[in-house]
């Protein structure tokens, strides 16, 4: 028995009856009928090829929702950067105000211009970041 490396081609119509076809045939006889008979299933937001009013009002919704937040999205980071810089400052003098005398003679700094700085109110910055 030789054996074939050929992949038969599928006919583009069914031409077995059922009767006598081989078995091959009646299998791509079924493949087809499946196919024919294969349901329409319509998309849940079409009706008719048309979206429905209500689901373009619930995108545009959606969409408004979404572009609103984006259009906040930049204010409030730039206060949380600002809230995070004024703390950052008050630990800073903080610290300073809590270095012993000899610390501050090494970086070069005095008593007095460490309580000038420590005295500045939290959202006074000296680099205005």
């Amino acid at each position: 028995m030789e054996m074939s490396c050929h992949y038969p081609i599928i006919p583009a119509k069914p031409q077995a009856d059922g009767v006598g076809a081989s078995p091959k045939q009646m299998v791509i006889e079924l493949c087809w009928s499946l196919v024919l008979r294969w349901p329409k299933i319509p998309s849940p937001t079409l009706r008719s090829g048309v979206m429905d009013r209500q689901d373009i009002e619930r995108r545009r919704a959606r969409h408004g929702v979404r572009d609103a937040l984006r259009r906040l999205r930049q204010p409030v980071w730039a206060v949380v950067t600002q809230v995070q810089r004024w703390r950052k400052l008050n630990r800073d003098r903080t610290e300073l105000a809590r270095l012993s005398d000899d610390c501050l003679r090494d970086i070069g700094l005095s008593r007095a211009d460490v309580r000038r700085e420590s005295a500045r109110p939290f959202w006074n910055d000296p680099l205005k970041r």
